[in-house]
């Protein structure tokens, strides 16, 4: 088998991967994709009796350092593994586009495709509104249940959108426009807090970026702050979950309170009261949840037990699991290390994305779940891939 042909099955493999990943037609989709272009990779590697790791993407592979220390420090050693195996992506993926011989073009191609694949999603969404007629918490709880967890759907929609706000600027194609503002109105439309918040994130983003008029910037600045306003105000499922933060009283969990805010609350609490116990070690790789299941114990939080609540918030989850130091490592090398690279990088759409992941990253444990890992892995792999202009080897 030669090259070309490989390439093409990649090709294809990569496309197939992008499209489960944004359209959650079938649950394991991306998982059997991987497995295929791991497959591909070491076949393409022992018929050229060379296989390649790029340095470039040595900082991804930091979180499976540190979960195999913790793995010592676990009791529950069954979960530890099988966390341990969840996050193999860190490796696997990098490995994969080390080993890639992919054109430039081929790489739009994908961010083409994602972009297709979240309007399809926005699409599937739509029939979920139309069909219930409904854009409150029925709606909301509609479509986490039978489709996608809405703050994951909502960072798909915000990734899609930062994607086609590029290709808009470079090829001032309409149809990027058209799909920008499909985009930015599902965005809203997942009626989620953080969502709304990394929406508005990327749109000052790209003011301060594009526009160097100063009165234009201050016009545009306005323009999007009456927009977030005025959604806030008049989305009823939006105002509902902004007007749950005027309500609280103080910042602990409320056990009389069963709103979304007193719930992220009390897991907030009992993750910080972990981290405070387990400072140095952590809780270890794959018992976090026995320690937290205690501290929902002792609160009184009924429901945080019983369903077994992760942190929701991925930055106490790094320091609960691993430790403050550990624990530290981990949320500088995936959160502020692209941040650097993007110094040096000519693809700036790294700046936006990573704020979509660093926002939504205080209400969700999104890398300590399959799907966020493979969006994060693949979207930081793919931005430095495209990246032609530095020379990181």
């Amino acid at each position: 088998m030669n090259t070309d042909v490989l390439n093409k099955i990649n090709f294809t493999l990569v496309s197939l991967f992008i499209f489960f990943l944004t359209v959650p037609i079938y649950k394991n989709g991306t998982s059997l994709i991987l497995i295929l272009l791991l497959i591909s990779t070491l076949f393409f590697s022992i018929k050229t009796r060379n296989i390649r790791f790029n340095k470039k993407y040595l900082f991804l592979i930091i979180p499976l350092i540190v979960y195999s220390f913790g793995l010592i420090n676990t009791i529950n050693i069954d979960y530890g593994l099988s966390f341990f195996i969840r996050n193999i992506s860190f490796f696997f993926i990098p490995l994969i586009f080390s080993n890639f011989n992919f054109k430039y073009n081929n790489l739009e191609w994908f961010k083409l495709f994602f972009i297709i694949g979240a309007i399809i999603s926005s699409i599937i969404s739509s029939f979920y509104f139309f069909y219930y007629f409904n854009i409150g918490e029925k709606l909301y709880k509609i479509i986490s249940i039978d489709y996608f967890h809405t703050t994951y759907l909502g960072m798909i929609f915000c990734i899609a959108l930062i994607f086609s706000i590029e290709k808009f600027i470079q090829k001032k194609g309409t149809i990027y426009l058209i799909c920008s503002l499909i985009l930015l109105f599902s965005t809203i439309a997942v009626s989620a807090r953080i969502i709304l918040i990394s929406l508005f994130a990327i749109l000052i983003y790209y003011i301060n970026k594009y526009i160097k008029s100063g009165i234009k910037k201050l016009l545009g600045l306005i323009l999007i702050t009456s927009l977030i306003l005025i959604t806030i105000k008049f989305v009823p499922s939006i105002n509902r979950k902004f007007s749950q933060l005027t309500k609280i009283e103080n910042l602990k969990y409320d056990k009389n309170n069963y709103k979304s805010v007193s719930l992220r609350l009390g897991k907030i609490q009992a993750t910080v009261q972990v981290i405070e116990e387990n400072m140095v070690l952590g809780s270890g790789t794959g018992d976090l949840y026995e320690f937290l299941n205690a501290e929902y114990r002792k609160m009184g939080f009924t429901m945080g037990y019983k369903n077994n609540y992760n942190p929701h918030n991925q930055y106490l989850s790094f320091l609960a699991r691993s430790g403050i130091i550990l624990g530290s490592f981990l949320i500088y090398f995936i959160y502020l290390h692209p941040f650097f690279l993007s110094k040096k990088s000519s693809y700036k759409a790294i700046i936006p994305i990573m704020l979509v992941f660093g926002l939504t990253s205080l209400t969700e444990s999104i890398l300590d779940v399959q799907k966020g890992i493979y969006m994060y892995t693949f979207l930081i792999c793919l931005i430095l891939y495209s990246d032609e202009s530095y020379n990181y080897n």
